[in-house]
């Protein structure tokens, strides 16, 4: 992720193969001084977008530490639900779940 403004390298925000077949698992972060600026907000919708409308996935999930109240907070805004704590790469930690169905980006 890049800011317009200053062209700083600010973040990153991506997906990658998930756990199960059709599914993508989305990964963001952001430098500190970014934070509460919604850049990770627009860069994670934009991602939904394309994981849905055209590399068709049928669910999307997000892993983040149980202790990343920011991070959870914004995957429930985008419409995610948590699945549970699993242990996944050797850490435990909470995976978010959003179905094709459910998505936003579906919406109207």
């Amino acid at each position: 992720m890049v800011e317009k403004a200053s062209l700083a390298v600010i973040g990153s925000c991506g997906f990658r193969v998930g756990f199960r077949p059709g599914e993508l698992e989305l990964g963001f972060t952001i430098a500190q001084p970014y934070w509460g600026r919604r850049y990770a907000t627009e860069a994670a919708a934009a991602c939904l977008r394309v994981g849905f409308e055209r590399l068709g996935a049928t669910q999307i999930l997000s892993l983040t530490m149980p202790e990343n109240a920011r991070a959870r907070r914004l995957l429930q805004r985008l419409g995610f639900h948590l699945r549970g704590v699993e242990r996944h790469d050797g850490i435990d930690g909470c995976v978010y779940e959003l179905p094709r169905a459910r998505s936003r980006s579906n919406a109207g």
